[in-house]
């Protein structure tokens, strides 16, 4: 049976097996389900963990900064590169919307005061847990103040973060 994949400049052609769409899927990461992208980046982490380690404690430092009101991607990639984190490893976080959106989303739910600065939409991955595939595929023992971006949100809107 074929699978139907969407085509963004021809519209849709069919995959006829499964091969085909998980080299479909390569070419297009953002074809993932938003379980494999968010596995991804819980991998990505994992092997990453000093990095990811340090970029989340520059971004709590910069969501204590009021003069900071939203930081996007390439502001991050700058901040990160003037704080000496390996480049290599930066880059392929500024560059993969993947990486951006589950691991901000995890940094906010760790630490809600870093919803100040950034600035989330909604997208496939929130229907995935993403807490539980965290302490799944990447560290059991991380603490997380909240189970969601949007609890994060009004966490730190109470006054609590």
């Amino acid at each position: 049976m074929a699978v139907t994949a969407e085509n963004t400049l021809s519209g849709t052609f069919a995959v006829n097996d499964a091969e085909q769409l998980n080299i479909f899927c390569q070419d297009r990461p953002h074809a993932l389900p938003p379980e494999q992208r968010v596995v991804e980046a819980c991998m990505w982490a994992r092997k990453h963990r000093t990095t990811y380690r340090r970029m989340f404690w520059i971004f709590g430092d910069l969501a204590k900064n009021q003069s900071i009101r939203r930081i996007k991607r390439g502001g991050w990639y700058e901040h990160c590169n003037l704080e000496g984190i390996k480049l290599s490893d930066v880059r392929e976080f500024d560059t993969d919307n993947n990486l951006w959106s589950t691991l901000t989303r995890v940094m906010a739910m760790q630490n809600p005061e870093i919803t100040r600065i950034v600035h989330f939409r909604k997208a496939p991955i929130d229907t995935v847990d993403i807490k539980a595939m965290w302490q799944a595929h990447c560290n059991a023992g991380d603490f997380f103040f909240t189970d969601t971006w949007q609890q994060a949100i009004e966490f730190c809107k109470r006054g609590a973060a």
